[in-house]
Order: structure tokens, then sequence, then C-alpha cells
């Protein structure tokens, strides 16, 4: 309940530790909170991407991944709450029908740590789309594949000449 307190009036995109003194982190006895790095108790921004999920993302404490929340008339804001599993699921590119094994299905830890240790889909295909075409690539153009051969030959020979 208390770190409900300073996340329900931390604003979208910022972290509790910006808020005034009396809406900073706390233990539920009230004494500062033990949470090392300033960018802990921080809501996301819904313009800009997730930041890392990490294995441990059911917690409000030392989280970079609550909700961000809309403003509410009472100058507080909504859904002070880590992300629910559908939205870790959707912010790792996974999709909505992501098959979850019946016997893990009532296991939110179990499936929020195999989340956090996703190496997200869609970065996989972003470092993947940098890297060069080979010649021995089936789908090569044959202009790629001349390319390829091209400069493997150049390199070739500048490291016989060294």
């Amino acid at each position: 309940a208390c770190q409900k307190r300073f996340i329900d009036v931390t604003p979208t995109g910022c972290s509790a530790w910006d808020n005034p003194q009396e809406y900073k982190p706390v233990n539920a006895d009230g004494s500062p909170s033990g949470a090392r790095f300033k960018s802990s108790f921080s809501r996301l921004r819904w313009d800009k991407p997730c930041n890392t999920i990490t294995t441990d993302n059911q917690s409000v404490g030392g989280m970079i991944n609550l909700h961000p929340g809309r403003p509410l008339t009472d100058g507080t804001y909504s859904d002070s709450r880590p992300l629910s599993i559908l939205e870790l699921i959707r912010v790792t590119g996974l999709p909505d029908d992501f098959f979850i094994p019946t016997w893990a299905s009532n296991a939110d830890s179990f499936i929020r740590e195999v989340i956090g240790e996703c190496f997200a889909p869609l970065h996989v295909k972003a470092l993947l789309l940098t890297l060069p075409v080979f010649a021995n690539d089936n789908t090569a153009s044959e202009e790629t594949t001349v390319e390829a051969e091209e400069k493997t030959s150049e390199v070739e020979k500048k490291e016989i000449a060294e």
C-alpha cells in the first residue's frame, strides 16, 4: 500500500524519485527505500519503447517497467502497477496468442520469469537485418552474390599482402 501511494502521484515517463519529498519511495515502515538506482520505480512512456524486461517484473519495488498510467481528475495517475502478463507479451513482440502450457497457466511468477529471459523477436529480426547476405545464401540475388564474392576476395588479398 505504501508503494502504491507514491506510484499514484508519479507521472507517466517519470520515476517516483522525482516526486516531492512526501511522495518519494519508502519501505512499509516509513524508512527510506533501499532501491539503489534512481531509475527504479519508473513509469513507462506511451510514446517510447519499453525498457528491458527483467525476470523480477512482478513487483513495484525497483521496477523500471511500471504501467504508464493516465492522469486522473484528482491529480493522481491510474494503473499504479507492473505490466500485466499480456502487456509483457506485447512489449516483447510476441503474439497475443503466445502459447502458455496448461501446466503453467496458473504460475504467474514462472511465466513472468520466462518472459524476462526472452530475447524479443523484433530485436532479433532487427539485428538479423543488419547482417550481410553471403554468397551461399539461397535467397541472395545473383548480383548480391557477385558483390559478396568481390568483397571477400578483396579482404583475402589484403590479408595475404599483410
